[in-house]
């Protein structure tokens, strides 16, 4: 990856030469070299000049040149921006681009922008007699996304400035600040991995709204119907932009109310996560974070789930079910975003389940609490919603708290796990409705999202890609599909794997042209272990295992691939888990089954890693894929690839999860995948006999029995003497005897 070159090779001041008989004759702004030789800089400056030079910070002057330029209207509510040729310049790589995100929460805003100008203020001159020059001037603040919103303009609240901004009402062309004007605005790249993108320019020659505030126009200007010019391809060629659909969005955060010290510590810290929004053209392109198309055919849903955080209750909670790439984590992240600033929203983190105090839990704020994949968080999520509710009766609740629990089964509730105790006392009395249940998106909504991804032209073909297949009309493989028609693949895509798959192909061979083995099994395991610090990969625990080295290189080529999280300061840099979850499951089969063909064993290498390393991860990991992709040929060794046999507490984690997923096939009716499941549980019962296992395989046993005594009675009884030989074998000794399961009690005829 060439250098980035530091910002003080692209700041300029922009000289615009009126003409002589003109009064004022020269006219003074800001401007950026965004890249090649072009200079980025508003229209009010350059409009009308017969000759514009630009001087860098070293005062060396070139010529821009007027005979092509873009220029647009001089009216910050039109399109206030210009882009000129530089002939002379040094050829610079471009500048990243971002637009932001206007559909945010009331309490949203974007902290860490800056713009760097040549104001009037800084002119200084140091002989008499001799010439003025103008000095840089840096300010930092954050924008509001939705100030501004009735004439389409930004507003940076300025918070630091090294020279007092005129008062408000003041335009900046007519203080001390004019020469501000053309400056480019950049904000935090919001694909978390460092950086800043450019959002607008400075367009401030009109009254000022506030104190600190300096108006902003927006790249967006270039995309509307009513300010965009009739050659803006032109325009985004030359900003160095392919398609501006495909721009990055910036969300911003919401703004926190803070309590005191005191206040904080009387309880656990419940940290809720919107994860960071990455840089939409990249491999994570299509993970329901960065909101890459726009949010169709749910405004019913979403009413709903305003009601739902709406309501008087103290507590409530609902579930949303649905099929993988059907939208619900999505409908959940717009569902937070648009809460006001009061509330405190965000999705449960995995380590939250193992341990958090929920007994001593009191919100300080309205919270609502997101919590993904519920089937596998059952014995967290009862004691969370057992807590909170004790809470309410005892008086201690002060504000309210909405829990929404997402998975793939139409109503979590109906799976095994959930004790009748707490569901009767806890979770029966406080559900806000019956389960949602996300399908696929209508005709007319899913030729939109089709045409958004891959253009008008295509958005027809691209469903017929799916009218055949396994995936109906679920926005993910919408969005599969149109991508792959818009970059010309047409073959062989009628399932979710095959679409899947296609869409790996396209990101390898555009995004990772980098990528060795070494990122892609550290992709694998971030994969399986739903994220993990780069630092963990020089764990002297691995040593052996085959697991790449976090070296110079590794930590280059997985920034450049977006695969890397800087949000979380104190652990250093994360490696991302691949998005969305279905892609990362086909990539992660995909790839031991490559390994498995060529002979090699991961379940000694990076299987073995990740069962070291986050063996509750690995274990919601199998349950996805096994629930998601169960004839995929490697999920039969993954059933083998279990943790070390010395690893007790990890071994406990397996045979729960076995547990589950023959819990899972048995709710669709899949007794064959389930008997296999369950054959693997014995056998990991007799291998590692403890308490715990044993009885999962007990009752899991129960379980299995009884529903195949509903159809398949002969079936059932065959299994259930099987399992008596099993168990005897099993329980040896007057105290395991004592404790063996009454299977003869099990009604094989339901």
């Amino acid at each position: 990856m060439p250098p980035i070159p530091p910002a003080r090779q692209r700041v300029v001041e922009v000289i615009a030469d009126l003409g002589i008989g003109q009064s004022p004759r020269w006219r003074y702004g800001s401007g950026l070299l965004i890249g090649g030789r072009q200079l980025l800089t508003a229209a009010h400056v350059v409009d009308d000049a017969v000759e514009v030079t630009i001087r860098r910070p070293d005062k060396s002057s070139l010529s821009a040149v007027l005979e092509n330029a873009l220029i647009g209207e001089p009216d910050a509510r039109g399109l206030d921006m210009a882009l000129l040729d530089v002939p002379e310049a040094d050829e610079l790589p471009p500048v990243r681009l971002a637009l932001v995100d206007r559909t945010v929460s009331i309490g949203a805003r974007i902290e860490g922008c800056a713009a760097v100008g040549y104001p009037q203020w800084t002119e200084i001159r140091r002989d008499a007699d001799g010439p003025a020059i103008r000095e840089t001037a840096q300010v930092f603040g954050h924008i509001p996304p939705l100030s501004g919103l009735v004439e389409g303009l930004l507003s940076l609240e300025v918070t630091s400035t090294p020279h007092p901004l005129p008062g408000a009402g003041t335009a900046l062309a007519e203080s001390e600040w004019s020469g501000m004007s053309g400056a480019a605005v950049f904000a935090p790249d919001p694909s978390g991995n460092g950086g800043e993108v450019l959002v607008g320019v400075v367009a401030e020659h009109s009254p000022r709204r506030g104190k600190q505030n300096i108006t902003v126009l927006p790249l967006d200007r270039l995309t509307n119907r009513a300010t965009g010019p009739r050659n803006a391809e032109e325009w985004w060629r030359r900003l160095d932009v392919a398609d501006p659909m495909h721009l990055p969005k910036i969300t911003g955060r919401n703004v926190r109310i803070e309590y005191p010290p005191a206040v904080r510590e009387r309880q656990p810290a419940l940290d809720l996560t919107l994860p960071p929004t990455p840089a939409e053209d990249n491999a994570y392109r299509f993970a329901f974070i960065a909101r890459k198309t726009r949010f169709v055919d749910r405004e019913a849903l979403l009413a709903e789930l305003e009601e739902f955080a709406g309501g008087p209750e103290s507590f409530s909670w609902w579930s949303v079910g649905g099929e993988a790439g059907v939208g619900k984590s999505r409908l959940a992240l717009e569902a937070m975003l648009r809460l006001d600033l009061t509330w405190r929203a965000g999705f449960l983190p995995r380590d939250k389940d193992q341990g958090f105090r929920w007994d001593e839990w009191r919100p300080l704020y309205p919270t609502f609490i997101t919590v993904d994949y519920a089937s596998l968080r059952i014995p967290e999520v009862q004691a969370m919603v057992r807590a909170i509710n004790m809470a309410v009766k005892a008086g201690s609740l002060d504000w309210p708290v909405r829990v929404l629990l997402l998975d793939r089964a139409p109503d979590v509730t109906q799976l095994s796990g959930w004790g009748q105790a707490v569901m009767a006392a806890h979770l029966q009395p406080n559900r806000f409705k019956e389960p949602l249940i996300l399908e696929g998106l209508g005709e007319e909504d899913a030729l939109a999202l089709a045409s958004e991804v891959a253009g008008p032209g295509n958005a027809q073909a691209a469903l017929e890609l799916l009218r055949h297949g396994d995936v109906e009309s679920r926005p993910l493989f919408v969005s599969f599909a149109a991508d792959a028609l818009r970059t010309g693949t047409k073959q062989g895509l009628k399932s979710a794997l095959d679409l899947t798959r296609a869409f790996w192909r396209r990101t390898i061979e555009t995004f990772w042209t980098r990528a060795r083995d070494a990122e892609l099994d550290a992709l694998c395991l971030a994969t399986l272990t739903g994220g993990m610090s780069i630092r963990t990969l020089s764990d002297p625990a691995w040593s052996g295992l085959g697991v790449p080295q976090a070296n110079t290189g590794l930590r280059e080529n997985l920034s450049w691939m977006y695969a890397l999280d800087n949000s979380r300061s104190q652990e250093g840099p994360r490696i991302r888990p691949l998005q969305p979850s279905f892609a990362g499951e086909v990539f992660v089969l995909d790839r031991l089954q490559g390994a498995v063909e060529l002979g090699h064993d991961p379940s000694k290498g990076l299987l073995r890693a990740a069962w070291r390393h986050s063996p509750h991860e690995v274990s919601g990991f199998v349950q996805r894929a096994f629930s998601d992709l169960p004839d995929h040929p490697v999920m039969e060794f993954l059933f083998e690839a279990g943790p070390e046999p010395g690893d007790v507490n990890a071994n406990k984690v397996w045979s729960s999860c076995l547990s589950a997923c023959v819990s899972s096939r048995l709710a669709v009716s899949d007794q064959e995948l389930a008997l296999k499941a369950f054959k693997q549980l014995l056998k990991l019962a007799e291998e590692i006999r403890t308490d715990e296992i044993l009885s999962d395989a007990a009752f899991t046993a129960a379980a299995l029995i009884s529903h195949l005594g509903q159809e398949h009675h002969e079936l059932a009884v065959r299994t259930l003497r099987d399992l008596e030989l099993a168990f005897q074998k099993l329980y040896r000794g007057p105290a395991q005897v004592a404790a063996m399961p009454p299977l003869h009690s099990i009604d094989c005829r339901s």
